[in-house]
């Protein structure tokens, strides 16, 4: 295979990939007064569309941690796509479970040092429920990028 004709999508993947996790790691230098509002906002919008379905304190928390497995999982998904891109994955099923792994260890440690990072913020605190909440997001993309890739595989395959 052509390795040149695969840099325009390295490129992407690794760009999109940096992007997410500067967007990770600005939200986690806001100091908490500033998350509280930001989520505020958010969480105003969620009310004037549903109504009030549920006290604010559970709607807030709940707000939060889906903003946690949402922005994480898109982190999995790029850095899984990055790590494929960069090892050349195509049909070895070893490779693809390489692929995961890799991407599994670097968005695990990317959540463990966000937590670290916010123990440093006014008023923020690091927290390993927070890893665990990260990881529902980036272990769900990383399976979902993997079944992908193994379902196109397999018609590639047929044809």
């Amino acid at each position: 295979m052509n390795r040149k004709k695969e840099y325009p999508k390295l490129f992407v993947y690794s760009s999109t990939t940096l992007l997410i996790a500067i967007v990770i790691f600005f939200f986690s230098s806001q100091p908490a007064k500033e998350s509280s509002q930001a989520s505020g906002y958010f969480m105003e919008m969620v009310i004037a569309v549903l109504g009030n379905i549920m006290p604010e304190a559970l709607l807030s928390f709940l707000i939060r941690k889906a903003a946690h497995i949402t922005i994480y999982f898109l982190l999995g998904w790029s850095m899984t796509l990055l790590v494929g891109q960069a090892m050349l994955v195509k049909t070895a099923s070893i490779q693809v479970k390489k692929m995961g792994l890799t991407s599994l260890v670097f968005c695990f440690l990317y959540a463990c040092s966000d937590e670290w990072h916010q123990t440093f913020v006014p008023g923020r605190d690091g927290a390993l429920r927070d890893v665990c909440i990260d990881g529902i997001g980036f272990c769900c993309s990383i399976i979902l990028v993997l079944l992908w890739k193994k379902r196109r595989e397999k018609r590639r395959e047929k044809l």
